[in-house]
Parts: structure tokens; C-alpha cells; sequence
């Protein structure tokens, strides 16, 4: 399992909690569906940058294959 981080803009806290692969397709639309396919888990925080606005996102990537542990 890799873990780390997907920078995305998130426009509310409210996305705190959702599914990751649900936000990725609604900001990235329904064409990277296989791009976001590896990826699991849910908002966990969200970490303003004052001057860009960014938001990072924390995640983990599960390879094809791999087993995932907790």
C-alpha cells in the first residue's frame, strides 16, 4: 500500500468524510473514472493555503493486487 497526498481544491468541509473517488470525479469528471480507480478512502482534513487556496487531501493508493491493512 503507498500512501500520500492528492492536492485538490475542496470547496466545502462539508466534503470532510465523503468517499475520495466521489469528489475526484466530481471535480474531475467522469472521463478519469480508471485514473481514479486505485485510490481509497475519504477527506481526512482539509489544510488551507491562504495565498493559493489549495486544499490537501491525505489518501491512500491500494495497488492492484495488494492487500490493504489497517
Amino acid at each position: 500500500m503507498l500512501q500520500g497526498q492528492l492536492v485538490l481544491v475542496v470547496d466545502d468541509e462539508r466534503d470532510i468524510g465523503l468517499p475520495l473517488t466521489s469528489i475526484i470525479r466530481r471535480k474531475a469528471g467522469a472521463a478519469n473514472a480508471e485514473v481514479v480507480a486505485g485510490y481509497r478512502g475519504a477527506v481526512m482534513r482539509l489544510e488551507r493555503q491562504p495565498t493559493s487556496g489549495i486544499v490537501i487531501l491525505d489518501f491512500d493508493r491500494i495497488e492492484p493486487g495488494a492487500s490493504r491493512r489497517t
